[in-house]
């Protein structure tokens, strides 16, 4: 006998007069979902509700909940999927409708996730577990596509062919199965698929970074409108981001990416693209003029929008540029870093570049103090970008660093940060007697040869 794979029935009842105050509860929740978490660890558990690109611009994409909390999700469809993830230990990715109530529990690492229905306890069953209930024929050709994958080494052409050949078959009769059935929750579960192929595909090729596979992954059999409006292909996108524009940041220049990589496509996602290229550059600190010119230029050619005034606040858009860095110490007083240049011509510097909330900075500070007794002929300042002056004020005592520290006043317009590409920290830099940066990206405290560095510089 065969074996099929039922898909779970949607059964809709007609309302009675003795439901009515059931019912008017149940209106007030037809569009969320609330989702529990419990757990009597101190770790943190995430949600992914999935949405669209377009809906990112007003939506989150993510929520961290502590144990204990309630978080209410507002849908914007009848079915929709949603991730959890719990400290890289698990994840799960489920369909969830309007009025659901969701519980997550955590014991010592282990899962107990259920769908709360009349005060009883419903086993919910991930995507995988639905869509993927294989008959024979799909599964021989899983097989197939999982054999190409060893011909890599010896047979690269082979492997290729082989791999792209079995997964359009697998995925693609996968998806045909699941649309014969027709309902909603099974074309939900077909989008699902699809995403899941395109993540084979683009992995495989970022291996093989073959040019036939490359253009069917930018063609607009996965890139086009309809997958772009349905928040279940997001991954399909990004996807594409992370790979054609992230990850070829360093090989190819954003500012070239945004002017001709995605030309072709529909105008709403040519926009999308864009403006990640456009966040992409703040994020890897771009000059400031040449930020703000894209910026202008996309504002002039899609107008506005959440997301890019978002960025737009973050960089302090509007606010002229300066190449110097604006100071205020312990005691408020306001100087810049070409001041205190001055004062230390003919000294070795050691600048420190971190913030209270970055724990690898902190980790580094032992180090640091220790390193600073051993050279005590090496001024060692301290500069902080955190933006709010408490948290780093808390931070100075406690790590005992208030001598020669620093909060940076200016980090989102200072051409100094972008310069020299200060995009994440802890960053070090090695200052010489003359005033000079030596080292734009010296070794930690804790590494072995710091010390040899500084001396040297010393003995010049």
């Amino acid at each position: 006998m065969k074996k099929l794979c039922f898909l779970p029935l949607i059964v809709f009842l007609a309302c009675s007069p003795d439901k009515k105050k059931q019912d008017t509860q149940a209106d007030k929740s037809a569009d969320t979902v609330t989702i529990v978490f419990r757990s009597a660890e101190t770790d943190q558990l995430l949600v992914h509700p999935a949405i669209t690109l377009k809906e990112t611009e007003t939506l989150e994409s993510s929520y961290q909940m502590n144990p204990g909390d309630t978080l209410t999700l507002q849908l914007n469809a009848a079915l929709q999927t949603v991730s959890l993830d719990y400290q890289f230990v698990w994840s799960l990715e489920f369909i969830v409708s309007p009025g659901d109530t969701i519980v997550a529990e955590i014991e010592t690492q282990q899962k107990n996730v259920y769908r709360l229905v009349n005060g009883k306890r419903q086993a919910i069953k991930s995507v995988e577990e639905e869509a993927y209930c294989d008959t024979s024929a799909i599964q021989a050709q899983k097989r197939q596509m999982e054999k190409s994958l060893k011909l890599k080494a010896t047979q690269p052409a082979a492997a290729l062919k082989a791999f792209t050949s079995a997964n359009e078959a697998y995925f693609g009769r996968k998806r045909d199965s699941l649309l014969r059935i027709g309902s909603p929750r099974a074309r939900l579960l077909a989008d699902v698929v699809l995403a899941d192929q395109y993540g084979h595909l683009m992995d495989f090729n970022a291996e093989f970074k073959d040019a036939g596979l490359e253009q069917t992954l930018v063609s607009d059999k996965y890139l086009n409108r309809q997958n772009f409006n349905n928040r279940h292909l997001t991954p399909i996108f990004n996807a594409y981001q992370y790979h054609y524009i992230i990850r070829n940041a360093m090989d190819k220049p954003l500012v070239e990416q945004y002017k001709s990589a995605f030309t072709g496509f529909p105008e709403e996602i040519e926009a999308t693209f864009k403006l990640s290229t456009i966040i992409q550059m703040i994020l890897n600190k771009y000059d400031r003029k040449t930020l703000i010119a894209y910026i202008d230029d996309y504002k002039h050619v899609f107008g506005s929008n959440q997301t890019l005034e978002y960025w737009m606040k973050e960089i302090d858009y509007g606010t002229p540029v300066s190449n110097d860095l604006y100071l205020t110490d312990t005691q408020n007083s306001r100087t810049t870093w070409k001041d205190l240049l001055k004062q230390w011509r003919g000294k070795v510097v050691y600048v420190d570049f971190w913030a209270s909330w970055c724990g690898p900075c902190i980790g580094e500070m032992p180090y640091s103090k220790k390193l600073k007794s051993e050279l005590k002929d090496v001024e060692f300042v301290y500069l902080a970008l955190n933006d709010e002056e408490q948290p780093w004020e808390k931070a100075l005592d406690k790590y005992e660093i208030t001598e020669k520290s620093y909060l940076i006043t200016n980090s989102k317009t200072s051409a100094f940060i972008t310069d020299h590409r200060i995009n994440s920290i802890p960053r070090y830099m090695i200052i010489n007697k003359k005033g000079e940066i030596v080292n734009a990206d010296a070794p930690r405290p804790s590494s072995k040869e710091i010390s040899y560095l500084l001396k040297a510089e010393l003995r010049r």
